[in-house]
């Protein structure tokens, strides 16, 4: 099951950013693994969860569909509580609504 990227990401008019790409943030001077795109904002994995301005960062490198799955399958796994959870468990029910069987 490969996973495109979401025609519902308000971030993907401004930026291909998605979940499981790499982008460099600015102002901090790191790199992150992206978690979700949402809102102009983006949420990294790892810890301690946050967020930061979606324009404040640069893609470095594009996820392949079948690691971006994973990730999303590994990140709705995690505590529910965690809203990095809450979102791949949304999209991923999204998406296997949108699969035939």
């Amino acid at each position: 099951m490969v996973m495109s990227e979401p025609s519902a990401n308000p971030g993907s008019r401004l930026s291909p950013i998605d979940t499981g790409d790499t982008v460099f943030h600015e102002p901090t001077g790191e790199t992150w693994l992206v978690a979700l795109v949402r809102d102009g904002r983006l949420s990294w994995c790892g810890y301690p969860e946050g967020t930061a301005d979606l324009a404040d960062c640069s893609l470095l490198s594009k996820a392949p569909d079948e690691d971006r799955e994973r990730l999303l399958r590994e990140l709705a796994a995690i505590d529910g509580s965690d809203h990095r959870a809450r979102y791949a468990q949304a999209r991923l029910e999204q998406h296997d609504q949108a699969t035939p069987q």
